[in-house]
C-alpha cells in the first residue's frame, strides 16, 4: 500500500495525491496497481495506514465514496479485503388500485362452527343483563366538636349548664317512676 500523485490508474482524474496498491502475482511475473482511494476527490487522499494483518487499509479523503456521504468533509476510510457494503435495493415501484393491497389470504376459521353448539331451530339466548353497581357514598367522620348534618360537619351547638341540668333531671324522673 502506498500514495503516489502521479497518474497510476486511468480511474485517477484529480491530478492528487491518492492510494493505491501493490499485487504481486508470483516472483517470475510483474505485479499491478490497483487504485484505493476513489481517484476523483477535490483534495489529495491522506495518512494512509495498514492494519497489521494487511486486511484493512486506512485513509483520509474528502471524497464520497459511499451514497451516504454527502457533506463534502473529511472522513476516514477503511478499504478491506472482502469488504464493502451491500448494494442498495432498487427502489419500489409506486403501485396503484388493486396492487396495493397486497396478496388475497383466507380468513382465519372459525375455532367452533355454529351448528355444532346449537341444535337446530333454535336461538341462542342472549347475554344476562348486567347489574351496574351503584358508588357508595362516604360518610365523612367528624372531629368531637362538629356533628354531621345534611352530609355535611357543622359545628355543635354549645350546651348551656342550664340545659343539661334540665336533662338530667328528666332522666332521674323517668327513672323514678319506671322504679
Amino acid at each position: 500500500m502506498f500514495s503516489s500523485a502521479e497518474r497510476l490508474s486511468p480511474s485517477v482524474i484529480n491530478g492528487l495525491t491518492n492510494v493505491y496498491e501493490w499485487h504481486e502475482t508470483s516472483k517470475d511475473a510483474a505485479g499491478s496497481v490497483s487504485l484505493i482511494s476513489g481517484g476523483s476527490g477535490e483534495t489529495p487522499a491522506e495518512d494512509p495506514v495498514i492494519s497489521p494483518a494487511g486486511n484493512d487499509v486506512f485513509f483520509v479523503t474528502t471524497e464520497s465514496l459511499v451514497p451516504q456521504d454527502t457533506d463534502g468533509e473529511a472522513d476516514i476510510y477503511d478499504a478491506r479485503t472482502d469488504g464493502g457494503f451491500p448494494q442498495a435495493q432498487a427502489p419500489r415501484e409506486p403501485c396503484s388500485s388493486d396492487a396495493c393491497q397486497g396478496p388475497l389470504s383466507n380468513p382465519t376459521p372459525l375455532l367452533v362452527p355454529g351448528s355444532s353448539s346449537q341444535t337446530p331451530g333454535e336461538n341462542l339466548a342472549g347475554p344476562a343483563p348486567s347489574r351496574l353497581a351503584t358508588p357508595k357514598k362516604l360518610t365523612p367522620k367528624c372531629s368531637k366538636a362538629r356533628k354531621l348534618s345534611h352530609g355535611k360537619c357543622v359545628k355543635r351547638k354549645a350546651r348551656t349548664k342550664a340545659k343539661g341540668k334540665q336533662k338530667a333531671k328528666a332522666r332521674k324522673a323517668a327513672t323514678n317512676r319506671k322504679g
